[in-house]
């Protein structure tokens, strides 16, 4: 069975997420790594959702039938830019995906909510890749390390090293040029005791 690196989103910490990100009811929303759908708002009638694993994307239109599920690699589909009011995502953290995920995200949306590595905020290639592009807005620092679960509720190396925030982003005016730029930012911070 190939490796889609999924590391699927807790119950709790995915309602508290969705709140946080504050979707409007009317909200075209687009969610570019579904995994088993946690981040999919329920009975919300304007979602899109792409999921890799060809049988997972089956199970998430049984289980999710108002949303629209898409079986593709989201970073490889041509965005069509602002489709979506908002995206959100728990995106794959191998190879610094969170960044490559959001910036791709911001593609199709003008404000996307990630649940991320605290560490997904630092360093050079991050910069290049993602921080040089975007922009965060709000940061929400989990005071609880959530206990992440891989495919088929196999425990992941991602529970529980490392830190985690929520992430409200939207792309800059213009390309930052140096990575110590990113000070200027002025970013709304919380912390968020999320389960």
């Amino acid at each position: 069975m190939p490796d889609f690196d999924q590391w699927l989103t807790p119950p709790g910490v995915a309602g508290a997420f969705m709140k946080w990100a504050k979707i409007g009811d009317t909200d075209v929303v687009l969610e570019p790594a579904a995994g088993e759908g946690a981040l999919i708002p329920p009975n919300h009638r304007g979602v899109v959702a792409f999921e890799i694993d060809p049988e997972r994307a089956d199970e998430l239109r049984y289980w999710k039938p108002l949303a629209t599920i898409v079986c593709a690699d989201f970073l490889q589909v041509p965005p069509i830019y602002n489709f979506a009011d908002v995206c959100i995502q728990n995106p794959p953290y191998s190879d610094d995906g969170e960044g490559t995920f959001l910036r791709r995200a911001l593609q199709w949306a003008p404000r996307c909510c990630g649940l991320l590595r605290a560490g997904a905020l630092q360093g050079a290639g991050r910069f290049e890749k993602c921080w040089k592009y975007v922009r965060p807005t709000r940061i929400g620092q989990l005071v609880h390390r959530p206990h992440f679960e891989g495919i088929y509720g196999s425990r992941t190396k991602h529970t529980p090293q490392y830190d985690f925030i929520v992430l409200e982003c939207v792309l800059r005016e213009q390309p930052l040029e140096r990575e110590d730029e990113t000070s200027h930012d002025v970013v709304e911070m919380s912390w968020l005791f999320w389960r």
